[in-house]
C-alpha cells in the first residue's frame, strides 16, 4: 500500500528572460557611471578626460574597470551591454557574421 502525500501548494511563477537574472548586476562607482555614459555617447578617452577634468590615463583605468565588472572586452560589447544587458562575442564580426 502506497502512502499518498499531499502536494505542497506553490505559487505558480512563470520565469521569463525579463524577470530572471542568473547573476546580480555589477555595481559601478559614480565616476564609472559617468564614464560609461560618455562611452555610450561615442566619446573617445581624450574627450571623456576633457569633459570630466581627469587625465586620459585615469579614463583608461575607469574603462578597463568597467569592462572587467561587466564582463566585456571592447567598446562595442559595452554598447551592446548598455542597450541589451547581455555581452556578446563580436570577434567574428566582419567575417560574414552579424550582431
Amino acid at each position: 500500500m502506497r502512502l499518498k502525500l499531499p502536494t505542497p501548494k506553490v505559487p505558480e511563477r512563470r520565469w521569463t528572460i525579463r524577470n530572471w537574472d542568473p547573476q546580480p548586476k555589477p555595481t559601478l562607482t559614480p565616476r564609472e557611471q559617468q564614464v560609461f555614459a560618455l562611452v555610450g555617447r561615442a566619446f573617445s578617452n581624450l574627450q571623456i578626460s576633457a569633459a570630466l577634468g581627469i587625465s586620459p590615463d585615469t579614463v583608461h583605468n575607469h574603462v578597463s574597470s568597467i569592462f572587467k565588472k561587466l564582463g566585456v572586452h571592447d567598446r562595442l560589447n559595452l554598447l551592446i551591454y548598455a542597450t541589451r544587458g547581455v555581452p556578446r562575442d563580436t570577434s567574428n564580426l566582419g567575417k560574414g557574421q552579424s550582431c
